[in-house]
């Protein structure tokens, strides 16, 4: 049997046209063979002096001048942002020459040559040919040298490494990077906002740096992190584990719970490293019996460990009420020592979190006679512990040093602490009228906090629940589902049994809470530009093939 592939033939190739297209473009096959090219050797009259990156002698296999020099006829032109500005700041070097003129030269990060060759807001590497891309969207070749240093100048693409500049914003056919950090303003061209990057996410349409929306358009974080998927990175976000605030209180919450007018403040302004300060925050009569944890924070270094505060109630009352902790102030050598904390309130639709004022910090001074065994840790005298005495035998060494166990650890995490739990995640004893939290104690370890007394609803003791984080009826049964996830958010619902109860309270759901987006199949391959023109030419060479080559198959 007689079998033409007249017709199969075309199909094949242009169901073949589709995949080539469509996987080119979308997995990168075809991204990184070169690197965008961000200027041109012209010559010099052909580039005004704000463009004007430096000058050199020929295209290729050339030395460098500065730019305010006359002696060559080339301009290296920047196709971007213009700029005057050729002071340098430390972080806006393009490269380094050997002189003013008829110079060798070498990258920025090299420190052998002067003068310094700097540029606006530039920013510049020196790496592998065809490389810039990989730094980021906005990075683009201006030149190639032929090593790092002691090196001759040429057009991109004749040397084996390419200088990559970037001054964080549009170049020709180019979006916008305000802060420069390699991710696009609006990364899809859809609008701002639009498809926030959080490279955790399971969207790929989030994962992808090079089309996502730069989650911190202001301040440059170029790995796009976002603890809690708010939409907001963390280096702008206030409130990295709270997805219900992003730069301020309640600026992403849908169901605000009802405890409202809340402030916070530190008692004093002022203590000496191991006196106890206070802290309170204030609220309505809505946030009645609901309870407050805390945080400290350096108000410079953000990743200082500091011993956290224990969790507190709200007093109950008829006017405005309070909770109340205290931190024992801590003393570091290579720190301000300035305070300030957050507070997170529970017990409502969404946690809400709250700080004390920035402009009035806590200070903490060293004690004027700071030494070991007097039962304060002293930070100033380098103590990790003060036991009240120098006994070299137990966990606080004579030196008031902590013990060290496996790994290196000064402390051990209490066993009911669960790792990567949160801080209102509840712990529960054999007596469970009474619940316990997790906080970060001496070391940076774990450990369980004072007990919280349930109290009653209705005039039933309520009982502590692992992991809810607040205590409920024991003669009531909960489930707690959630709606879909939708923009890095969903809805945690309560149902409560018997329904209608009044002891059986649901009070405070629906919850706000973070997820993640749920994977997405890729779609399959649909046409564009890029598949018509493969399509066309895959068929050509069909054809042509074909008038002289029949294709039998019996």
């Amino acid at each position: 049997m007689r079998f033409e592939l007249r017709t199969l033939g075309p199909v094949l190739l242009v169901l073949l046209a589709g995949y080539l297209a469509t996987t080119s473009y979308d997995s990168g096959i075809f991204s990184g063979f070169s690197s965008v090219s961000g200027a041109a050797v012209v010559a010099k009259d052909q580039c005004s002096a704000d463009k004007t990156l430096f000058k050199i002698s020929e295209t290729k296999n050339a030395h460098a001048e500065l730019a305010t020099e006359n002696n060559y006829n080339f301009a290296v032109c920047w196709d971007g942002q213009g700029s005057t500005n050729r002071k340098c700041d430390g972080k806006n070097a393009v490269l380094r020459l050997s002189a003013d003129t008829n110079a060798h030269v070498e990258g920025p990060s090299q420190k052998t040559y002067s003068p310094e060759v700097c540029f606006g807001t530039m920013t510049c590497k020196l790496g592998e040919k065809n490389t810039c891309d990989a730094l980021g969207p906005t990075y683009k070749c201006i030149a190639s040298l032929s090593g790092y240093t002691n090196a001759h100048v040429a057009e991109c693409g004749f040397y084996e490494n390419d200088l990559c500049c970037s001054d964080g914003g549009p170049g020709a056919g180019q979006k916008k990077d305000t802060d420069g950090d390699g991710i696009w303003d609006d990364g899809d061209g859809k609008g701002i906002g639009n498809n926030y990057c959080n490279p955790a996410s399971q969207d790929p349409q989030k994962k992808d740096l090079k089309i996502c929306d730069d989650n911190c358009i202001d301040i440059k974080n170029a790995d796009q992190k976002d603890s809690d998927n708010d939409g907001a990175g963390d280096a702008c976000d206030d409130f990295k584990q709270d997805s219900c605030s992003i730069k301020k209180i309640d600026d992403n919450c849908p169901f605000r719970q009802d405890c409202k007018d809340l402030s916070a403040k530190w008692d004093v302004s002022s203590i000496v490293e191991g006196n106890p300060a206070s802290l309170t925050v204030t609220g309505s009569t809505e946030c009645s019996e609901r309870m407050v944890f805390f945080k400290v924070f350096d108000s410079v270094n953000k990743q200082l460990v500091t011993i956290e505060p224990q969790p507190a109630t709200f007093s109950k009352s008829t006017t405005t009420i309070t909770a109340s902790s205290q931190w024992t102030g801590e003393y570091y050598a290579s720190s301000l020592n300035k305070y300030y904390f957050q507070a997170t309130v529970t017990g409502g639709k969404a946690h809400i979190q709250l700080q004390s004022p920035s402009d009035k910090l806590l200070t903490v001074t060293k004690a004027p006679s700071a030494v070991c065994g007097n039962g304060i840790v002293e930070g100033s005298n380098n103590e990790e512990c003060d036991d009240g005495n120098t006994n070299d035998t137990d966990d606080c060494s004579n030196t008031c040093k902590r013990k060290r166990y496996a790994g290196g650890r000064s402390c051990q995490d209490d066993p009911l602490c669960i790792p990567g739990a949160p801080a209102t995640y509840m712990v529960c004893k054999s007596d469970v009228t009474q619940s316990y939290f997790c906080i970060t104690g001496s070391g940076g370890c774990k450990q369980l906090s004072i007990p919280l007394p349930c109290g009653k609803v209705g005039g039933v003791q309520k009982i502590c629940v692992k992991g809810a984080d607040s205590c409920r009826s024991p003669t009531c049964s909960y489930n707690y589902p959630v709606t879909p996830c939708v923009n890095g958010q969903q809805q945690k619902q309560c149902v409560a049994t018997p329904a209608g109860a009044s002891h059986c309270s649901c009070a405070g759901y629906p919850q706000t809470i973070s997820c993640q987006m749920p994977h997405e199949e890729e779609p399959f391959p649909v046409f564009t530009w890029g598949n018509v023109l493969v399509t066309i030419l895959l068929l050509i060479t069909f054809y042509t093939f074909r008038r002289g080559v029949r294709w039998k198959s019996r």
